[in-house]
């Protein structure tokens, strides 16, 4: 199996080091680059142009959905997948509408779970955490519940897009 290039982007240095342990024993995922900031990430990613990356959308600097938004805005062929502690319509949307291709809640995030979703990105799925809103989106994309939000209380820019 070749090797899936993945970038991660965390600002908790020690969630980051945990993600950056775990996936060092998977024999097939190569990180490629592991990034704190919005700023730092989105130069890294778009120089190095992994498969995969793994985002946060707290962000010290920016949002993780504003990073999403500027790598689509540079056409950058990496899958972006959303990894956060959020559990809400608002950001899941965000994040899917920026350009994400999932949504993995940091609960969920063992190792057994990274791998699937990284995997899943990889081959062209759309990898989403049924915690996010007690299963508000299957992972088939069936039946979302709810509307989907017209303004978004994440950043100006972003909102400037809906």
């Amino acid at each position: 199996m070749p090797s899936i290039r993945v970038a991660l982007v965390e600002d908790n240095h020690q969630f980051l080091a945990e993600l950056c342990t775990l996936l060092a024993e998977v024999p097939f995922i190569e990180t490629v680059g592991s990034y704190t900031t919005g700023k730092a990430a989105l130069t890294g990613i778009v120089r190095t142009c992994p498969d995969v990356a793994l985002i946060d959308l707290g962000l010290p600097d920016f949002s993780g959905i504003e990073l999403i938004w500027s790598l689509a805005e540079r056409r950058c062929s990496t899958e972006c997948l959303a990894l956060t502690a959020y559990v809400d319509d608002a950001h899941l949307f965000a994040a899917l509408e920026a350009g994400a291709v999932g949504y993995l809640v940091k609960d969920e995030a063992s190792l057994a779970t990274l791998v699937q979703v990284i995997q899943e990105a990889k081959d062209g799925g759309a990898p989403v955490s049924l915690a996010s809103r007690g299963g508000c989106w299957a992972p088939s994309g069936h039946a979302l519940s709810g509307p989907i939000p017209h303004t978004l209380q994440i950043s100006p820019r972003v909102n400037e897009r809906y």
